[in-house]
């Protein structure tokens, strides 16, 4: 059965809700989201589980299981991130995105915003989001989400001498040279980039 985008928007609002709550939502939910009867939802959810697409538990208002939810993995979108705060910390997360687990692999992921175009020449733009895999580590030559001081910035990771040097990809930006003064950390090493075209 080749799905409607109406049920499209219905699956990607469970994912989402589930993601973001770990509960599946309300029949009621799902129409105040779409702005449509509880009815129109009633269809869609019995067509879908006709389709294999989700399995619902009669006489349960949250009793919605998607088929193929395992394979995705409840990614978080974060904000500007303030030093001193776990990476992940609930007060961080914008919004949350199941993703393949084919993409994020095994560990901690997290979606952050880029600003500016100091990565450009790495193809990473100003306001694509990069997937990045939680780690204290890096190898020289990889690209990092690394905190200086207050400031969470992307750059790729290079060591000199024992010296940190985070550098851009764009030719109009100076590299950053981590200072003994400075605090630093490496909250993850990026491992994809998402882009609305």
């Amino acid at each position: 059965m080749e799905l409607t985008e109406r049920q499209r928007q219905i699956l990607r609002f469970i994912a989402d809700y589930k993601a973001r709550h770990g509960a599946s939502p309300t029949l009621r939910e799902i129409a105040q989201h779409l702005k449509i009867y509880i009815r129109g939802v009633q269809y869609h959810l019995e067509r879908l589980e006709w389709a294999g697409y989700l399995t619902r538990t009669r006489k349960r208002s949250r009793a919605i299981e998607l088929r193929h939810e395992q394979r995705a993995a409840p990614t978080p979108l974060l904000g500007r991130v303030a030093a001193g705060k776990p990476v992940l910390s609930e007060e961080h997360i914008e919004a949350s995105y199941p993703l393949p687990r084919e993409w994020t692999g095994s560990g901690e992921t997290f979606l952050l915003k880029v600003q500016g175009d100091s990565m450009r020449d790495a193809r990473i733009f100003d306001g694509d989001l990069v997937l990045v895999k939680v780690q204290r580590e890096a190898l020289p030559g990889e690209i990092v989400v690394a905190m200086v001081d207050d400031e969470v910035t992307v750059k790729r990771f290079q060591m000199e001498a024992k010296r940190v040097i985070l550098t851009p990809e764009n030719e109009a930006f100076a590299p950053i040279r981590i200072g003994k003064e400075q605090r630093f950390r490496i909250l993850g090493k990026v491992i994809g980039v998402f882009r609305r075209f």
